[in-house]
């Protein structure tokens, strides 16, 4: 085991006399990882308003008592779930997953243990803004007047889409 760490440090630094490594500065590496874990945050952010925007859109639309009408409920529901913002929050996951592999204390634990562990974070923190604040229904509320900027008020109105012509009770 020692061998080869002499042996690495050899190589990296012959590598260094030859210039084909550079050096960089300590600071490069500490900014570095201020962007990702910057970069983290944000993702888990906007993740958490996804799937809180998820809950809140089968709420008001309910489209979650469905699933309370058997096999056909669930096509149903299924049909009309909101897979834009799962897929795209999954995606927005993933690349999370992906920056935090970087760090030390992450190369030890399996990948799908960290990416499940981040999903259940985000998806538990985006039920409990809905269910426990009146954040959604305020937004709502606005985006009905169109008092929203660009995206947030197309999230809003989308929350209340109706369901397609087959499915309409007539």
């Amino acid at each position: 085991m020692e061998h080869t760490k002499d042996t690495i440090k050899e190589n990296i630094l012959h590598k260094i006399k030859e210039n084909k490594l550079s050096m960089r500065p300590r600071a490069y590496f500490l900014l570095r990882m201020v962007l990702v874990a910057l970069l983290g945050l944000v993702i888990l952010l906007v993740s958490v308003f996804l799937f809180n925007l998820i809950f809140f859109s089968m709420r008001v639309s309910g489209h979650a008592h469905l699933m309370s009408y058997g096999p056909s409920g669930i096509a149903i529901f299924l049909r009309l779930f909101p897979w834009p913002l799962l897929i795209v929050d999954v995606l927005l996951l993933m690349l999370l997953e992906h920056l935090l592999r970087r760090f030390r204390f992450a190369y030890k634990q399996p990948i799908l243990y960290f990416f499940f562990a981040i999903l259940a974070l985000a998806i538990s923190v985006g039920l409990l803004i809905d269910r426990s604040s009146d954040v959604n229904d305020r937004m709502l509320r606005h985006a009905d007047v169109n008092d929203l900027p660009g995206p947030f008020n197309n999230f809003y109105e989308g929350a209340r889409r109706l369901p397609p012509p087959e499915f309409r009770v007539r």
